[in-house]
């Protein structure tokens, strides 16, 4: 039995060690560098475009709204940083495909918890956030009953929102509208 238990451990640091995965403790910005698969690796291109928002923008499938971030606005933490997410599993993101990254305020007014009177209270108001968005990337496959044949690949738009301040991911949305 113990060496059953012994070899078990053995194959579960092998597999830590092969596929090099990591993550961020909870509550602190993901390490920019030592990532196993960095952003600017095959794995995550780099993004074709970063900067601030322009313009506000409406998500109205995904329930996301996003304005023009204040320019005094300042992030704690990089784009770079937030796109580092992608090699922890935190985030959902498309290997292989490069996201556009925008800092912008985002609110997401249907998502939260229960108030003590049954109404919904927002957790994503006016948050300073990292958009990434990726356009034409395949949707994963909903299953159906025994028997039936695969759906066919559609095309989805995903978007994560990572929290510009503490690192963590405050939302992720993956559909074929926005």
């Amino acid at each position: 039995m113990k060496a059953k238990g012994l070899r078990s451990v053995v194959v579960l640091l092998s597999l830590t060690v092969l596929c090099g995965c990591t993550s961020a403790r909870a509550g602190e910005a993901p390490a920019a560098h030592g990532a196993s698969d960095p952003p600017g690796s095959p794995f995550f291109p780099p993004p074709t475009s970063t900067g601030r928002l322009a313009a506000p923008q409406h998500f109205p499938a995904a329930g996301i709204d996003l304005a023009v971030p204040p320019s005094a606005a300042s992030p704690a933490i990089s784009a770079t940083q937030a796109y580092a997410l992608c090699s922890t599993g935190d985030a959902i993101c498309v290997p292989g495909k490069a996201p556009t990254i925008q800092l912008a305020i985002a609110n997401v007014p249907k998502t939260g918890k229960i108030g003590p009177r049954g109404e919904l209270i927002s957790s994503i108001v006016d948050a300073l956030a990292y958009v990434m968005i990726w356009t034409g990337a395949p949707c994963l496959a909903a299953g159906g009953p025994p028997g039936s044949s695969q759906p066919p690949v559609q095309s989805c738009t995903v978007i994560d929102l990572i929290d510009a301040r503490s690192g963590r991911v405050l939302y992720s949305y993956q559909g074929t509208r926005p």
